[in-house]
């Protein structure tokens, strides 16, 4: 698969997803464990996604996939 195909499959698969009121909430609800897990560990088990895409996705909507917040 060209470069080019792969952005654009993980722009279509991105552009389905509302993550920021999902972040907000599983930080709400999910365990301790994810609590102290960056976003984009909390990003990958919620949406099953892979480490790429789950690193894009925040950065996409302004999520620091480091942090442990989604404020």
């Amino acid at each position: 698969m060209s470069d080019e195909a792969e952005i654009k499959r993980m722009n279509d698969t991105l552009d389905r997803i509302d993550p920021r009121s999902a972040f907000m909430n599983a930080r709400r609800i999910c365990s301790r464990r994810y609590q102290r897990s960056p976003n984009w560990v909390l990003a990958m088990e919620l949406f099953g996604l892979g480490s790429t895409y789950s690193f894009a996705l925040c950065r996409r909507f302004g999520i620091d996939p480091d942090a442990r917040t989604a404020a």
